[in-house]
């Protein structure tokens, strides 16, 4: 088994977290759906074996729209060993199982259910489901409900006879959430509809959020606006083209009039251009 991914700053600190819930929120390109995919792969080989030297895990991946589903499957398909299983190509929840062997002779069992939701009622489809985590991508695009279903679901799987849950928790990837985007007020526990206000005992719940340096910042001078590229942004050496790749795709936005997007998905900044 060959691992490619070499985390850097942010993610590592990401993967070196042990909260219950944890978020990772950068700009557009900055690998965080891969991180995503490897926090999961990374907690499966940490997980204690059961007596049958299988190390037992199930994932819930939850994204607000389908084709974003479809996405998250081909990206844990390019990331886990290969031949070692497979998730189904339609139809919901995806499904799949992922198999491999370890240099101390233990094996791996990573399973996968992948569903679309954004909104409370979409998070009924899976409310009796039994994962040891749960990933909700583009966090930022769904629904507080949403990672309430999640987090009835998580820590249930595997169970005391197939190894018991040594971690379990919500893990969530997106950019940069409005002002007064539920994200702000779930990790920072302050502002008036603070999740935290309206369900206390979430303060039990250690939480931890890492945040990825922008893309590029956005400057004024002589009353114009330019965006000068962050050299320091992160996961440039996997990007095509490298500091190239945001080059282009500011410069398209900025051509189509959409400053605006420029400005939350790459600067990572309340925007202030119209």
């Amino acid at each position: 088994m060959i691992l490619r991914y070499k985390p850097l700053i942010t993610a590592k600190a990401f993967h070196a977290s042990d909260a219950y819930f944890k978020g990772l929120s950068g700009p557009h390109g900055s690998g965080k759906s891969t991180a995503m995919v490897m926090e999961m792969f990374y907690r499966a080989i940490g997980q204690p074996p059961a007596v049958d030297a299988v190390r037992y895990t199930r994932w819930g991946v939850v994204w607000p729209d389908y084709q974003g589903l479809l996405h998250a499957r081909e990206l844990i398909m390019s990331l886990m060993p290969r031949g070692s299983g497979s998730l189904s190509k339609s139809g919901e929840p995806l499904k799949g199982v992922f198999d491999f062997m370890l240099s101390d002779n233990s094996s791996i069992w990573l399973e996968f259910e992948m569903w679309s939701a954004k909104t409370a009622e979409e998070s009924l489809k899976f409310q009796s489901s039994n994962w040891t985590g749960c990933w909700i991508g583009d966090a930022a695009d769904t629904s507080f409900d949403v990672v309430m279903t999640a987090m009835s679901c998580v820590r249930r799987f595997p169970t005391r006879h197939t190894g018991a849950c040594l971690w379990g928790g919500v893990i969530m990837n997106f950019g940069h959430p409005e002002i007064d985007h539920w994200l702000n007020s779930f990790f920072s526990g302050q502002g008036p509809e603070s999740a935290l206000q309206s369900y206390p005992f979430l303060r039990n719940y250690p939480k931890a959020l890492f945040r990825q340096p922008p893309a590029a910042f956005r400057v004024e001078r002589d009353g114009e606006v330019f965006y000068e590229l962050n050299q320091q942004a992160e996961n440039l050496i996997n990007l095509p083209g490298g500091a190239d790749f945001y080059a282009r795709q500011i410069a398209a936005l900025r051509n189509q009039g959409r400053l605006m997007e420029i400005e939350t998905d790459f600067c990572m900044v309340d925007p202030v251009s119209e």
